[in-house]
């Protein structure tokens, strides 16, 4: 179902934001907005025009008991970061990322990879976790989505991902040769790993399975402290493509296969642990 219309009338009462810095220098203008601004009269506004039904399946807005449909929380977080797929306000986004969660309920990995003028066939996708970092990794000109479903703690979440990267519903999505699983901060440039990175981490095996590939095909990588000051230097008086050129240095030099062998998944789980 089409809720490009929707989407870009909601987009109209939230706030353009641009990357953080250092990274605005080398993108002035992002497809990225804040939280949604006066929720209690959008909404209304938004039922008498869409539908409630149409509403609520957008995951515009989650139902209520008895009362109108109140718009979903994660618009109205004071930090989200709300991303539209197929472009902003005038090309009607298809889909809408928020804080590296879709709207709808599709894997956002799905919907970044099938997106026709987005990511084509590529030999590397970078995963990320945090809210920034998969934003800034594409303005550089790096195939990169978000991985943060993997963190939700339903025992069902894993099959859910894997079903959607790979049943009738996902189509002909690209195939990368390899991941790169972002184990730090990048947009923030902070060597911490992100909050919901241990989760995800623990389900190493479900990349796999969505994505068709072996362990020793989805890397590790956090710099090294010199690899570190090296990126943040770049970020800060470099060009773009010094930037590119020390991350690709740093992914050779640090990233590291999460195990040799999925079918040992005692080897997957001891190299995990080693990897926190």
């Amino acid at each position: 179902m089409n809720y490009g219309p929707l989407y870009a009338e909601l987009l109209m009462h939230c706030t353009q934001l641009k990357l953080p810095r250092p990274w605005h220098r080398f993108a002035e203008s992002v497809p990225c907005y804040g939280p949604l601004r006066n929720a209690a009269s959008v909404m209304p506004s938004l039922e008498q025009k869409y539908g409630r039904r149409r509403l609520l399946r957008s995951g515009a807005a989650v139902r209520q008991r008895g009362g109108s449909p109140l718009p979903n929380p994660l618009l109205c977080n004071s930090t989200v970061v709300i991303h539209p797929l197929g472009g902003g306000l005038e090309n009607q986004p298809r889909e809408l990322i928020v804080d590296g969660l879709t709207l709808s309920g599709r894997s956002a990995p799905a919907a970044v990879l099938s997106e026709p003028a987005g990511i084509a066939a590529v030999d590397s996708l970078w995963l990320t976790c945090g809210s920034w970092d998969w934003t800034t990794l594409s303005a550089l000109g790096l195939p990169a989505a978000p991985v943060n479903e993997l963190a939700d703690p339903r025992p069902e979440s894993p099959a859910d991902f894997v079903k959607q990267m790979t049943g009738p519903d996902a189509g002909q999505l690209p195939k990368p040769k390899r991941l790169i699983l972002v184990g730090w901060q990048f947009a923030q440039l902070s060597r911490d790993r992100p909050p919901e990175f241990d989760r995800v981490l623990e389900r190493a095996d479900v990349l796999c399975g969505g994505f068709g590939l072996e362990p020793h095909d989805v890397l590790f990588w956090r710099p090294s402290p010199r690899d570190f000051q090296t990126l943040g230097r770049s970020a800060h008086h470099g060009r773009r493509e010094d930037v590119v050129t020390a991350l690709l240095r740093s992914v050779a030099d640090s990233a590291r296969p999460l195990a040799a062998d999925r079918r040992r998944p005692r080897d997957l789980a001891a190299t995990t642990e080693r990897l926190r």
